[in-house]
């Protein structure tokens, strides 16, 4: 199908700290190719640096990056992207190996898509060759839904064997791409929906409120305060809390709970050992008798009573 291999598999990180590594050097391959990286580890802790369009995501673990002023943790249930240019450290810190995964887009071709997407036939058939527009993502996590989830299996499937999987690996790599900006478009109609505002604003707005939740998403164990969630939003407490409730229909405070108990429920369903004391610790709380009745009032059953249901 295509003449030249237009992605590069790197399957070891890069080691920022060897006295040989040139940085610019290292970034050119994202400019030229497509490029997926893949590794495991326990334990790794990379500086600022920059990227270009990117999906990151990790399997058996999270993998914690920052950017923009906030935290996001992506595992097989949350991706990120980030925008090309962007900023941003990275770490993982896990008793057991993390897989770490992330797929980078060259700008030639995400200028291609974006511009066979959003742009009428008649400008894509005018302006072959001339100034395209950039499209720029929602920098911000993602759940894995069974779209991006298929695609994500076929990588890390195909990879394997890239001689016989190459040219299966360009055409998903399209597809991959095209699935993303859909979804933005999704996402551009959704943030549209909010009423009263003007769409600069609507805009603005969304991208804080969205940093919030990632937050809460990403660090639901910590004890996360309505100040700070207002603070990393650059709103006030009383202006962050109706907006946020505004928008998703919930306050921080009840979403942070439901992210809590989603976590303690995915741990019952795959670990039928796990002491609920220890559980209880894990999503965040203390106080055993407050984390068993939350449980109870979402999911009608105690932790005990659930994880012996489920694993009967």
């Amino acid at each position: 199908m295509f003449s030249k291999r237009s992605y590069e598999i790197i399957t070891s990180f890069p080691n920022f700290n060897h006295s040989g590594f040139n940085i610019e050097d290292y970034n050119k391959k994202f400019l030229a190719s497509n490029v997926i990286i893949y590794d495991q580890t326990n334990k790794i802790s990379y500086p600022e640096h920059w990227g270009p369009l990117s999906l990151k995501c990790a399997f058996n673990g999270d993998e914690f990056f920052k950017a923009n002023h906030c935290e996001f943790a992506v595992n097989a249930s949350r991706y990120l992207i980030l925008n090309h240019g962007s900023h941003y450290s990275s770490y993982i810190d896990s008793d057991t190996k993390v897989e770490s995964f992330s797929i980078n887009f060259t700008p030639s071709m995400v200028l291609d898509m974006a511009s066979s997407m959003l742009e009428s036939d008649t400008y894509n058939l005018d302006n072959y060759g001339f100034h395209r527009k950039e499209m720029l993502f929602g920098e911000q996590l993602y759940i894995l839904d069974n779209g991006i989830s298929t695609f994500l299996t076929k990588f890390r499937n195909y990879i394997k064997d890239t001689k016989k999987n190459g040219e299966v690996i360009e055409y998903l790599y399209w597809l991959l791409l095209e699935r993303l900006v859909e979804n933005q478009k999704l996402l551009m109609d959704d943030v549209r929906n909010v009423p009263k505002i003007r769409l600069s604003t609507k805009m603005e707005l969304y991208k804080r409120l969205t940093r919030a939740k990632d937050y809460m998403d990403s660090c639901y164990t910590r004890d996360i305060s309505l100040e700070e969630l207002a603070r990393l939003s650059y709103m006030n407490n009383t202006y962050f809390l109706r907006q946020f409730r505004n928008y998703y229909q919930i306050t921080p405070r009840q979403y942070l709970i439901r992210r809590r108990m989603e976590s303690a429920r995915q741990y019952l369903e795959s670990d039928k050992t796990i002491p609920i004391t220890e559980l209880c610790t894990m999503v965040g709380y203390s106080d055993l008798s407050s984390f068993s009745k939350l449980f109870k009032q979402y999911y009608s059953f105690s932790p005990e009573q659930y994880r012996d249901l489920i694993h009967r």
